[in-house]
This record gives structure tokens, sequence and C-alpha cells, in this order.
């Protein structure tokens, strides 16, 4: 899983010109460093790796050409779309809509209460 979330952002997203990159063994380890760094823990690693580096300072990097001596290819995977956009997906008219609950009558509840 954690390879197919690799291979998704690095050939099924458009590189944007802030990069960052996490070394991870597991998604639990993923989900870590990325809370940390969401809430302002912003120690980063330095990387021996030269593609790692390449990547971080703004170069191309043919990502398929990693996986292509691959025995089993990554697969894509659906993962959250870019969240700074700031556009907004809700069906406004289905908030707008008030949801009355069901009258019910006082004298009923009453009635049903001393049985």
């Amino acid at each position: 899983m954690l390879t197919d979330v690799a291979y998704t952002l690095q050939t099924g997203r458009e590189a944007m010109q802030k990069r960052i990159a996490f070394e991870t063994n597991s998604i639990s380890e993923l989900i870590i460093k990325l809370n940390d760094y969401c809430s302002g823990k912003r120690n980063f690693e330095s990387y021996d790796n030269v593609c790692i580096n390449s990547w971080l300072s703004g170069e191309e990097i043919n990502w398929e050409s990693f996986y292509s001596d691959s025995d089993v290819k990554p697969k894509r995977v659906p993962l959250p779309s870019y969240p700074f956009e700031k556009k907004q997906y809700w069906c406004d008219s289905f908030f707008k809509k008030t949801i009355t609950p069901p009258q019910i009558k006082l004298k009923t509840l009453k009635s049903k209460n001393n049985m």
C-alpha cells in the first residue's frame, strides 16, 4: 500500500513549486510525519539520496523509470485532492434545506407515559 501511495503521488499528480519529501517504511510512520508537519513541527530530514534532493530542488524526475524493472508495478490509488485551492464542491442546496423534526403532540406523549 505504501508503494501505491508513493507511486500515485509521483506519477499521478502535478509537481508543485513547493515540495516536501518523507522517507518512511510504513503508512503509520507516514501519518505520524504528516501530522507532525501539519502541526508545525518542521524538522526536515536531510537526504543522502540524489534523486530526492534533485526533486526537492525543483527538477523533474521520470518516476516511471523507477518501476520499470519491478516485478510488480504499483497501482494508482485514490488520494485527497489539493486542499489549499479553496474550492468547495459541496451541494449548497442540500445544506440550505431546513430539516423540520416531526411534530408530536404533547398530549399523546403524556397519555403514553401514564400507561
